[in-house]
């Protein structure tokens, strides 16, 4: 039986155990993680997606912009640039909360006038869309977050 079947290699030999194929496959192995590092870091964190539908548009405009606009923003809330553009269509995190707000009735406040069903269903409707249609696009994206002290 040559060394090559019992796995013992000679000093100098070319076969696939060698020391130098081995440092080969690191290198290259190095050289796809650094690759697909800087596509990650180049690539756009998310995809956009389509600006939210007219009826939900005027549902914001009835219920919410009075208070949570880009001049005002209550509680640091600017929904403003969400509802009128679709840059805001990638913010997935407010839309998350706006759904919450809306749907245990915190939104709009008691002070406010009342939406009623069809207008809260309309706005439920139109976010729920806006994020699937966004889960959609980034299925599969790794989104690589950065923590600046934060523990």
């Amino acid at each position: 039986m040559d060394d090559m079947k019992r796995g013992v290699m000679n000093p100098g030999s070319r076969g696939e155990d060698s020391p130098a194929v081995r440092r080969a496959g690191v290198v290259a192995g190095l050289g796809a993680v650094v690759v697909a590092a800087a596509v990650l870091l180049v690539a756009p964190r998310v995809h956009a997606a389509e600006a939210l539908d007219a009826r939900t548009r005027s549902v914001f405009e009835a219920h919410c912009l009075d208070c949570h606009s880009t001049e005002k923003h209550k509680g640091d809330l600017d929904l403003e640039h969400l509802v009128r553009s679709s840059t805001g269509a990638t913010e997935a995190k407010v839309w998350q909360q706006v759904i919450e707000q809306v749907s245990l009735g915190e939104m709009p406040p008691k002070d406010r006038p009342v939406m009623d069903a069809k207008s809260r269903e309309q706005l439920m409707s139109g976010v729920r869309s806006q994020l699937n249609r966004w889960a959609r696009l980034n299925a599969g994206d790794i989104v690589l977050e950065r923590r600046d002290g934060e523990d």
